[in-house]
């Protein structure tokens, strides 16, 4: 549980260069028996909160995902309109956890 009243609300809500107000990050712990390339692996989830009607919600900007490399989510399903500059609307928006 996020206690919102130790924030400003632009700081929940807007997003700056590369600033982002909510960062998740999901690891994958594997058995000892899985092999060593695959250990590590996560998944990223940047995105900012919108304040509405007296509450928040939570928006996801940009998913990336790490195994062996780094590759922004779109890139892995092809979704062509996946950069950030045009997902100005919840419609271009994908986000898989």
């Amino acid at each position: 549980m996020l206690n919102t009243a130790l924030y400003k609300e632009q700081d929940l809500t807007e997003v700056k260069d590369d600033y982002f107000p909510v960062v998740l990050m999901i690891e994958t712990k594997y058995q000892s028996r899985v092999s060593e390339k695959l250990k590590k692996c996560c998944q990223i989830t940047y995105g900012k909160l919108s304040y509405s009607q007296g509450e928040y919600s939570f928006n996801c900007i940009r998913q990336k995902f790490f195994l062996n490399k780094l590759f922004d989510l779109c890139e892995i399903f092809g979704i062509e309109e996946g950069n950030g500059e045009n997902m100005a609307n919840d419609t271009n928006k994908l986000c898989v956890i």
